[in-house]
């Protein structure tokens, strides 16, 4: 699949989750954070952000970020339903994200992937996703998100570098959780923002 192909599908995303009944939205605006080995959270990126809009039907984001080499990324969403249940409640971290490890199964964490985009020589990308409410059909594991006002979201961006021709669909289609989408040590998440709930 194609670079066209993808930011028709993000951008239908968007017009779909714009198209329903919006008319108790809520939105919020974070900044975006490197990443470091292991989910080590590192300073701003200069000049990005994410914006997050909620309805009881679904999210949607859109994402402006920069200070990346060129290459393949994708979008992907971490869905924290119940963040109570979170090692600091309502403040989650990727322990919370394996109940098996450290984090609690109440939680009900979800990993979906968003969309993928091509980035080029300015170091600049934009995404955007849509997700909605009661569709685990994507989730690893499931069940997607449950109630798109109470979740706590996080968004990170994870390079697919270098461009590997012959799997090039894979690597824009494939959740990052899948060998199939990342064969090279350089494969590997860069960034992060965090859209937390009030209490």
């Amino acid at each position: 699949m194609n670079r066209k192909t993808f930011i028709s599908v993000s951008a239908g995303l968007m017009v779909a989750c714009a198209a329903s009944a919006w008319a108790e939205t809520s939105t919020s605006r974070r900044p975006i954070l490197r990443l470091g080995q292991n989910f080590v959270l590192g300073e701003r990126v200069p000049g990005t952000y994410t914006k997050l809009w909620r309805n009881d039907d679904g999210i949607a984001v859109r994402v402006r970020t920069g200070d990346l080499t060129p290459g393949i990324y994708t979008l992907e969403w971490l869905i924290f339903n119940n963040p109570e249940y979170c090692s600091r409640p309502f403040e989650c971290d990727i322990l919370d994200a394996d109940p098996g490890w450290y984090g609690d199964p109440r939680v009900r964490f979800s990993w979906i992937l968003g969309s993928s985009n091509f980035v080029v020589g300015d170091g600049r990308g934009t995404f955007a996703a849509g997700l909605s409410k009661d569709d685990p059909s994507l989730a690893l594991p499931r069940p997607g998100l449950i109630d798109s006002h109470h979740a706590e979201v996080h968004l990170v961006i994870h390079r697919k570098s270098p461009v590997l021709p012959e799997a090039v669909h894979l690597q824009l289609s494939v959740l990052s959780l899948s060998p199939l989408s990342c064969q090279t040590q350089d494969c590997r998440y860069v960034q992060i923002s965090r859209h937390r709930v009030t209490p």
